[in-house]
């Protein structure tokens, strides 16, 4: 096999990828993210990110259920899929104005968290209200 070059017949043929090269490359680089996260991230980030990864899971299966059961009640669906989506870009947001490289150097922890549990629950009164 030539590989990268052409052959004797005149015909082109592309580099032939190492698989399992590769899937070892993906796991040091996935090793590597993973230890990084754990060294240089704290726990209430850890637990946005738990919470954020919650609520897109809901999300992903509620979407799943939609679509191999179907949404007879359609208004408890999109309730359902749209406040976890609410939930879970109000805790990028909770996340963002946590970090330590943020926009908002004049706000406290606690009036972000203040302004997120408002949120959530003016978004839930939104789900409770759409369902009916």
């Amino acid at each position: 096999i030539h590989r990268g070059r052409k052959p004797p017949h005149g015909r082109y043929q592309p580099h032939i990828w190492q698989l399992p090269s590769t899937m070892d490359s993906m796991r040091e680089i996935a090793a590597g993210f993973g230890s990084h996260y754990a060294k240089h991230t704290t726990t209430r980030m850890m637990l946005c990110d738990l919470l954020v990864a919650a609520a897109l899971a809901t999300v992903a299966i509620q979407a799943v259920y939609c679509m191999l059961f179907g949404s007879y009640p359609f208004n408890s669906f999109l309730a359902g899929f749209f406040g976890s989506l609410g939930v879970a870009v109000l805790t990028v947001s909770l996340r963002l104005q946590l970090g330590p490289s943020t926009e908002f150097k004049g706000r406290t922890a606690e009036k972000a968290f203040v302004d997120y549990i408002v949120c959530v629950m003016v978004l839930m009164l939104a789900v409770l209200n759409f369902m009916g």
